[in-house]
């Protein structure tokens, strides 16, 4: 029953993202991370891959209750966003120039609106870049 319900959350990501993040994977049972973010054509360097500057955002399926977001490349360091990591028990790991920095942090169902309040942080958000959360 759980993995049924597990690709029930799956399903409802496909439908709201177009897709897995990796638009090979094609069947409910084979992916578990989508794109979130807002990424538009302006985004995109000429090799077609989001600029540097660019918060890449990500969500994992890890179980029907449970979904694993990334921040990745450009993620906000603003003093409301560094307060909002350090009140949920995650830190920004610094980037280098082989690795981009990154944040990861869980969100549990019942707990989707705390993700709001991270996007409501909008000293280092734009608004374009708030996913669609």
């Amino acid at each position: 029953m759980a993995v049924e319900q597990t690709n029930d959350l799956k399903q409802i990501f496909v439908d709201e993202y177009e897709g897995f993040a990796n638009k090979q994977v094609k069947k409910i049972y084979s992916g578990s991370r989508f794109i979130i973010d807002d990424r538009e054509p302006r985004d995109m360097n000429s090799k077609g891959q989001p600029f540097g500057w660019f918060c890449h955002m990500f969500a994992d399926i890890v179980d029907q209750d449970t979904v694993k977001i990334t921040l990745r490349g450009g993620v906000p360091t603003s003093a409301n966003v560094v307060k909002w990591f350090e009140a949920h028990g995650t830190a920004l790991t610094p980037g280098t120039t082989l690795a981009p920095s990154e944040v990861k942090f869980l969100v549990k169902r019942g707990d989707q609106a705390e993700v709001a309040t991270l996007a409501a942080c909008r000293t280092g958000f734009s608004d374009r870049r708030c996913g669609r959360w």
